[in-house]
């Protein structure tokens, strides 16, 4: 737990004393808190059970998978309910924007892996895959802080990678609960009611998919930045090393992206994505596999026939270019522009005649790092400049590192850059 919840719990228990049901053996202290939350999952609700359980279709030779995910419209009437932060939130909000029928609030989906335990152990086992939910409406400051969003589904990872459609049956099947049926968010919406009785009902649509580029890969099928495109949304901007472009012919194809191609970069929509998807599952069921591979490369799309996009009930629901949002943290830091922008600099300064890379090594070296910095790290954060790894992050054109390091080197790199560098 938090620091701020061990210390509020440690001041209930000045208060109020250890609960009655309290135990010293460790087995019976795990058999009380199931029980705390076995509470909590059958609660009354309006709209059903706490907790849907739905049997999905596995890949050829694989068990069947039940996925146990969050029933969410009674989560957020049951936690509305309690009155506190929540209810207080949500009231706030609802007064300066109204949630209604025809301008409802937006829902933001999103997923990653989570590693229970060490992180840098090479034991995947407990690996999962977490899906979350919140509201757009609440405003960037709040959901910044982790506990405004309500996690819908916990599956360990090597189940979800069973599942026919993986991620996106997953996510398809948490999308249907939420937004068809009898209790849909955007038909229906959610009747909450406070502790004195009095009652609001909001209203949602399906606002964003933020997600990294993995999740955003095996949520759409698309090939990913290892392939010849970018990425889904500029179906005509390949990289340079597919050669596409030479090929092209009379096709608007580019790899140089500069200013002055603005004008040329195609952008996908919805619709013309849908298209896509649809065509090469209509080539996929007449053609052999071979030939279908050929043209998933040409389209930047796997066919899956569990695709996301080829689910009939979503179709007036799920919007892959309106709702797609890359995560920052990952365009910035992980493989991404200030990491490429790094390297760039530090190119420039070194036809100047200027040795950056060396400089930048030994001037990390003299700054004392927080030891729970300096230790997720062999040597510490001045290695990311070492000899051997400046190579590789030159030869690469983008920072040899992790998110986690470079975040922790962005304001040196900045007084660097200006003080130093630009000097």
């Amino acid at each position: 737990m938090s620091q701020s919840a061990f210390a509020a719990m440690v001041s209930d228990i000045k208060r109020n004393g250890l609960p009655d049901l309290a135990t010293d053996h460790a087995s019976g202290m795990r058999k009380l808190v199931a029980g705390a939350r076995n509470a909590v999952v059958g609660s009354d609700s309006q709209y059903g059970d706490m907790i849907y359980r739905t049997r999905l279709d596995a890949m050829p030779g694989k068990p069947r998978v039940v996925l146990e995910h969050l029933n969410v419209q009674a989560y957020i009437q049951y936690a509305y309910g309690l009155g506190g932060s929540f209810a207080n939130l949500v009231d706030s909000v609802h007064r300066a924007r109204p949630s209604t029928l025809d301008v409802p609030w937006g829902v933001i989906i999103y997923a990653d892996e989570v590693e229970p335990g060490q992180e840098l152990a090479a034991r995947h086992e407990r690996k999962i895959y977490a899906v979350y939910v919140t509201i757009r409406e609440f405003a960037p400051l709040t959901i910044s802080n982790a506990e405004a969003w309500i996690t819908v589904v916990t599956q360990p990872s090597h189940e979800l990678h069973t599942v026919a459609g993986g991620l996106g049956t997953v996510i398809g099947t948490c999308i249907e609960s939420m937004f068809l049926g009898e209790f849909s968010f955007t038909d229906v919406g959610v009747n909450l009611v406070r502790r004195d009785g009095s009652q609001i009902r909001i209203y949602l649509d399906l606002a964003m998919f933020l997600m990294d580029g993995a999740a955003h890969k095996e949520l759409w099928n698309v090939k990913g930045d290892g392939g010849m495109f970018f990425c889904m949304l500029c179906p005509n901007l390949c990289t340079r090393a597919s050669q596409v472009a030479e090929y092209a012919g009379t096709r608007q194809i580019i790899s140089d992206f500069l200013h002055e191609d603005l004008d040329r970069c195609g952008t996908a929509t919805d619709d013309s994505i849908r298209r896509t998807v649809r065509r090469l599952a209509a080539f996929a069921a007449v053609n052999p596999a071979d030939l279908v591979r050929k043209r998933e490369m040409v389209a930047g799309f796997n066919h899956n026939p569990h695709n996301l996009l080829l689910n009939p009930r979503l179709e007036r629901i799920v919007k892959p270019v309106s709702q797609f949002c890359h995560d920052g943290m990952h365009l910035l830091l992980s493989n991404g522009v200030v990491n490429v922008m790094v390297v760039l600099l530090f190119e420039k300064a070194r036809a100047l005649g200027m040795s950056a890379w060396v400089a930048m090594y030994a001037f990390v070296q003299s700054y004392a790092w927080p030891h729970n910095v300096q230790s997720k790290v062999m040597r510490g954060l001045y290695d990311v400049f070492a000899p051997h790894r400046a190579e590789r992050s030159r030869d690469k054109g983008s920072l040899s590192c992790q998110a986690s390091e470079l975040l922790s080197l962005i304001p040196v790199l900045r007084h660097f850059a200006s003080n130093i560098c630009l000097a």
